[in-house]
């Protein structure tokens, strides 16, 4: 009897020591997927249903912002208005007269502005963004019995300016005209916009105000223009026109008779092959050359027939990373920038395609509506990335 007994606990220890080891693996495993399911359902954890983020963690169901009764005395003040003109809540009857029909039809009239102030880029982001918006509210049902009028302020006006010849916006500035336009608007109603907000076009109110808060950047309604068609917001003036033409004629005669310094077949070197792509080389950008190097092999990879040529803008021609990309050899050409930054922008719009290297190199890529865009994924901004998500031929290099 004892000796069975022996048996039998030497045959438990060897199954033990056999299939211990599988069995306290799958008691583990167990446990692990219980505190798996045991923590996503805990409401800490639960996201509400029908929420749906849109890019960069923004709540597209967030409505726009308003502005109190401080607020909206800060602004007109920037704006260079007296904060004491009655508007259309005044009790003036202004809005009654604000509120006639035009032809027999009632109108809908909708005003865009930006925020007063900011810088060049800004005020980029701000004029592309205003031109989105307007088309967009201009295609949408009722548009036919909609007046979308799209304002600038002072300083946005000025700094555009410096770019473009002609800007077809009106300006908001201290005039009498800027505050009588402003009468039929209730201020303290303005919609605030930041970038995802959805812009809803109330029935109730035949004169909303929208405005575009500092930094707003409209990607979506900017990713789905085709900028190609509205060359008129972006006249640079027929002289620097003139000038880059003059410039790009330059470059594809350099390029060509180094084509012929390799004696590279006729056939491979007409001059109607040669595409270009810009590069624009700021002493700030910061970008090393090995991202230089991939987006350029890149865009060769990508170049389905005849010849490309680099074009590198350089603040700093002696800089190392433009000293670098100067290799006539390879097609690749350094130019020093212009000392008007105009000729610049006009040049980068008019090549075929892009490498970004510094945020506001994406808007001559943008009106060019054409052609291949690189961006650089770590250090141009997270909007790069953005724009390469929702544009076609567009790219983002990590």
């Amino acid at each position: 009897m004892l000796r069975q007994l022996f048996n039998l606990a030497r045959l438990v220890l060897a199954a033990g020591r056999k299939y211990g080891q599988p069995l306290i693996l799958l008691v583990s495993f167990g446990v692990f997927v219980w505190l798996i399911v045991d923590t996503v359902h805990r409401p800490e954890f639960v996201r509400p249903s029908g929420v749906s983020l849109q890019q960069d963690g923004v709540d597209q169901r967030k409505p726009p912002e308003r502005w109190s009764e401080t607020s909206v005395y800060q602004f007109l003040a920037l704006l260079g208005l007296d904060p004491d003109t009655p508007t259309a809540d005044g009790g003036t009857g202004v809005a009654e007269q604000c509120q006639l029909p035009v032809n027999g039809v009632p109108q809908q009239h909708l005003l865009l502005t930006a925020f007063a102030g900011g810088s060049l880029l800004e005020n980029l982001w701000h004029y592309f963004s205003l031109i989105a918006l307007t088309h967009t509210l201009q295609t949408v049902p009722g548009a036919d019995r909609r007046t979308v009028q799209p304002l600038l302020t002072l300083s946005a006006s000025e700094q555009l300016g410096e770019l473009f010849a002609s800007i077809p916006y009106e300006t908001i500035d201290g005039s009498m005209d800027s505050s009588s336009r402003l009468q039929c608007y209730e201020l303290a109603a303005a919609y605030i916009l930041d970038d995802a907000n959805p812009v809803q076009v109330p029935s109730d109110n035949p004169w909303p105000l929208y405005i575009l808060n500092n930094n707003a950047k409209r990607t979506v309604e900017i990713a789905g223009m085709r900028w190609g068609e509205q060359w008129a917001y972006f006249d640079v003036g027929e002289q620097q026109r003139q000038i880059a033409l003059g410039v790009l004629a330059e470059l594809r005669q350099r390029a060509t008779l180094s084509a012929e310094e390799e004696q590279v077949a006729a056939a491979d070197r007409r001059p109607d092959d040669l595409q270009f792509v810009g590069i624009n080389i700021g002493a700030d950008d910061g970008l090393p050359f090995e991202y230089y190097d991939r987006a350029i092999s890149f865009q060769r990879k990508m170049h389905d027939g005849g010849r490309l040529a680099v074009v590198a803008i350089c603040e700093q021609p002696d800089g190392k990373v433009c000293r670098l990309l100067d290799a006539p050899g390879e097609q690749s050409f350094v130019v020093s920038r212009s000392a008007n930054p105009v000729t610049d922008w006009a040049l980068m719009a008019l090549f075929n395609h892009s490498i970004v290297s510094s945020e506001q190199d994406i808007f001559p890529a943008l009106v060019r509506d054409g052609g291949r865009t690189v961006v650089s994924g770590q250090s141009v901004g997270d909007v790069a990335i953005v724009l390469s998500n929702l544009k076609e031929h567009w790219y983002a290099l990590f």
